[in-house]
This record gives C-alpha cells, structure tokens and sequence, in this order.
C-alpha cells in the first residue's frame, strides 16, 4: 500500500467518524425544533462550524497514525512521498465524483429554497452534498487503487 492510498483510508475514516456526529447534531436540531427557531441558523452554523476543524484534525492524526502502524506493521522506514501519473489520474476522478456530488447538494439546496422550504435544510443539504462527495471520491480512489 503507497502512502496516497493510505491517506485515502485515513481521511475516509476520518469522514466516516467525524461526519455521522455532526449529522446527529443536526438531525436533534430538525427533531427539537430547533432548526426553525429564530437564530436557527445561527445554531447551525456553529454546529458545522466545528465540524471543518474536528474533520481536519482527525485526517491528521489518522495520517499520522496510519504511517506509524505501517511502519511498524512492514518494518519499513518512512515512506518516501511520491506521485505518479497514476496517482494523478486516481485524485482527478475522485475528485470528479467529488464535484458531482457536491453540486448535486447545491442544487438541491436551490430547488429547497424555491419551493419555500427553510434556510437550515438548504444548508444541510449542500453539508451533506459535501460529506457525500467526499466520502463517494474517497471510495472510487481506493476501488481504483485496488482494481487496477
């Protein structure tokens, strides 16, 4: 396993970890009534606002951790970081999947809006655009890692 594809486990399980949290949070807020409170979306956006350092700070440490396990797991020393033009190809069609996936967020989050629905659902929508584009481009990296 090359050190991209390592990283890609890391921040999978990093979104993995981080993202169903969050979710929660917002999912108390739509269930209490919160959401259509009138700093509604105040409350939300400091839920989410927590979750963009929580999710960069766990890729991290899970990066961290996945190279000294595998360190200690193969008995090699530090991986040197290198991409190749496979490396490069794999990032740009997972990050195609990851834009897909987003804008289909955001347009949701439009049509949401058009048909008079709130603020805070708008919003959730294009979190969860994101989180699922993440996680969608993540995956597609590891398939292509593994499959080819």
């Amino acid at each position: 396993m090359n050190s991209e594809e390592r990283n890609v486990w890391a921040a999978l399980l990093s979104s993995l970890i981080v993202n169903p949290y969050f979710f929660y949070r917002i999912w108390i807020m739509f269930t209490d009534g919160t959401n259509i409170a009138t700093d509604g979306m105040q409350l939300w956006a400091r839920t989410i606002i927590w979750a963009l350092p929580a999710s960069i700070l766990s890729t991290i440490l899970l990066t961290i951790l996945a190279g000294i396990v595998m360190g200690m797991v193969t008995g090699e020393k530090a991986a040197l970081f290198r991409k190749d033009e496979r490396d490069r190809l794999y990032q740009l069609w997972g990050l195609g999947v990851t834009m897909a996936a987003t804008v289909a967020g955001f347009v949701s989050a439009i049509c949401c809006l058009a048909l008079g629905l709130s603020g805070v659902l708008a919003f959730t929508l294009v979190y969860l655009g994101c989180a699922i584009g993440d996680m969608a481009g993540n995956s597609l990296k590891l398939v292509l890692y593994r499959t080819r």
